[in-house]
């Protein structure tokens, strides 16, 4: 059976586009790469992106959505836990 593509300008294709909320959280790090980011910081920069605001009506549950990331991310182990509420993506 032949895979099925989403049509570009078909319902699907803002799905295909949608970022997961992993890849979310791991770009708001990439932007303080190297320092300790407090999770109030975080929250103000995961919760101005455009993507996550068109989410924001559908998930009232963004700010435990990323601390649940955070704590994947950690056993993944591309996150460093520094102390309560505070994480850290090491440099490469």
């Amino acid at each position: 059976m032949p895979k099925r593509t989403p049509k570009a300008d078909g319902p699907d294709a803002n799905e295909a586009k949608r970022k997961t909320w992993r890849v979310i959280v791991l770009e708001a790090f990439e932007t303080k790469r190297g320092e300790e980011v407090r999770l109030t910081d975080l929250y103000a920069i995961v919760e101005t992106r455009p993507d996550v605001k068109a989410r924001a009506s559908t998930n009232r549950n963004i700010r435990a959505k990323v601390r649940q990331q955070c704590q994947v991310l950690r056993r993944l182990g591309i996150l460093e836990w520094v102390a309560p509420g505070v994480w850290k993506l090491p440099r490469s």
